[in-house]
């Protein structure tokens, strides 16, 4: 009996990781991995919000509860 092959949809950190984990445990014959194409080392849309939150933070906002 031959393994199934599958998709991940999704080149974002949890589609890489997904993928990963599916071709590590050699339950498919075949990962294909589609989605737009993004520079290398380029952060997510996600990453760079939760990085912009810091830039707000200056002496007066810092000890704020």
């Amino acid at each position: 009996m031959s393994l199934p092959s599958i998709t991940v949809v999704g080149k974002g950190i949890i589609g890489y990781q997904l993928a990963r984990e599916l071709l590590e445990s050699q339950l498919f014959s075949k990962v294909n991995h589609i989605g737009p194409n993004h520079d290398i080392g380029k952060a997510s849309t996600a990453a760079g919000a939760m990085l912009a939150t810091y830039a707000e933070i200056d002496e007066l906002t810092k000890d704020f509860p």
